[in-house]
Parts: C-alpha cells; structure tokens; sequence
C-alpha cells in the first residue's frame, strides 16, 4: 500500500512539472525578450539623438560655407556634395554606425541591424527641422511558445543649428529692432542700462537733514512706503528719488531690470525715459 501510494505521489509531482516547467519557460522567454527589447529601445534612441545632433552641426555648417566632406566621410557619399551629406538617409546611415560602434545585440530586431528602417525620416531645409525616425519589429528570442513579433519606433525630433526666427517677423526687423531696458514696475523705458533711474547712487543722511533736503529736479523726500516706517538716525536716498528709506536694499530703490525689444516696451504704453530716451 505505501508503495502504491509512493507511486501515486511522484506521478503527481511528475505530472504537475509536465503541466508548471512549459508555463515558466513560456513567461521566463518573453519576459526576457521584453527585457532584451527595451534595451535596444533605449540604445537606437541614443543612436539618433547622436546623429541628429551630428546632422544639426553639419547643417550650421553647410549655413556658414564650411567645407564638410572632411567631417562626414566619402565612403558613402563620393559625389563632393555637402546637399548630399545633409539627407535623412545620412542620418539612418550615422545612427546605424553608433550602433555598430556601440556594439549593440539586436538579436531581438527582425533582420538585425538591416530590419531598422528611416523610411519615415526627414530633413526640412526650410524651417531647419530634423526628423530622425527608426521603425522596426521586436521578435521572440525563441519562437517556440512565445508572442509573435510587434512594431516598435524610436525618434529624434530636434533643430538644425542656424538660427531662429520668430515667425511673424522678418529677418529686417530682427535686425534692426533696438533694445531697451524696462523694470517689472516700471512706467518707462529707458535706451541707456546705466540710466541712474535705474541704477540709483544711494547716500546716507543724518535724521536731522532729511527734513529740508531736496533731490535733483527739486522733488521733496518722504517716507518709503516699504521701509521707512521705523525711525532711525541715518536715512538713505536717491539723487533723483522722492523717498527716504531705512534700508539701503530696500527694493523700492533697486528694480529688476529686463531688456526688451523696443516694440513690445511701446505697446505695453510705456514712454521714453526723460533723461536716457531721447
């Protein structure tokens, strides 16, 4: 009987590895494969970003009349055209060379390296736009009991670097549209950053003096609305100013100033400054 019994039990134990070990080996595989792919995932994306900014310093290049055969290479591109080396196609080929540089096991891309395709890619010479699209299809590193083969992307979206130009306005105008400097609450604008409107020289005064003491242009000092409510027996003013403060920081005599293209300072309603405007 406890033969029997004996028997029975590595049947069962026999029976349930049968049915346990195929659903283990299927989860362990694909688990793997997706391990495997996000890796790969994350090396084709390095390899564009690589290229593309490749392609965006070639392009600043070719803007500024440099000779650029000597970066790229005449392996693949012999014909002496820089418009050449500039294509999306130049960009696969210098992503694809990462990869091979990088050493990169594509064992789980169909077809390997040759499987990756930039058929989507594209070089805008326009807007100066760099499209750098790698589509390709994952596979199971074992076919037997796993998931069939699915799409993947990785893409590189950037700018080539020559410039930009805010749309709307003409290259003239962003030439010639002149800075000027505003504070955040400033009513004016001024041509001169030095302008002692907006760079004070601050002095210090006796309690005693503040009384009868007049500023520049003849303007009588009263107490700083965010400092001056204490007393105290030194004050600090302004040449041009018309308050008295207890703080030499106070942030009623120092402006954050900002520059701003004339236009935007004369559509804000903002006038010249008296002294620096013109």
């Amino acid at each position: 009987m406890k033969a029997f019994l004996r028997r029975q039990l590595r049947a069962a134990v026999t029976l349930e590895a049968a049915l346990v070990l195929p659903v283990f080996l299927y989860v362990f595989v694909n688990l793997l494969t997706l391990f495997e792919a996000l890796y790969v995932q994350t090396a084709v994306e390095a390899a564009l970003h690589r290229a593309g900014r490749e392609l965006g310093q070639l392009a600043f290049d070719v803007s500024f009349g440099e000779d650029i055969l000597s970066q790229a290479g005449t392996e693949t591109f012999t014909d002496g055209s820089a418009g050449t080396v500039l294509t999306a196609a130049y960009g696969g080929a210098r992503a694809k060379a990462y990869l091979e540089e990088a050493k990169v096991n594509l064992r789980c891309v169909r077809g390997g390296a040759g499987g990756i395709s930039f058929y989507r890619s594209a070089l805008s010479s326009g807007d100066g736009v760099i499209d750098l699209v790698a589509s390709y299809e994952v596979q199971p590193l074992l076919r037997l009991m796993s998931f069939t083969a699915f799409p993947a992307e990785a893409r590189y979206y950037g700018h080539a670097w020559t410039g930009y130009r805010v749309p709307g306005t003409s290259e003239e105008q962003a030439k010639e549209e002149e800075t000027v400097f505003v504070t955040d609450k400033g009513s004016v604008y001024h041509r001169d950053s030095g302008c002692t409107y907006l760079r004070p020289s601050v002095r210090n005064v006796g309690a005693s003096d503040v009384t009868g003491l007049r500023s520049a242009n003849g303007a009588i000092y009263y107490r700083c609305e965010s400092c001056g409510g204490a007393s105290a027996a030194t004050y600090y003013v302004t040449d041009y100013g018309n308050r008295y403060h207890t703080d030499a920081n106070c942030k009623k005599i120092f402006h954050n100033v900002l520059s701003v293209p004339l236009s935007e300072a004369v559509a804000q309603g903002k006038p010249p400054c008296s002294k620096c405007g013109y």
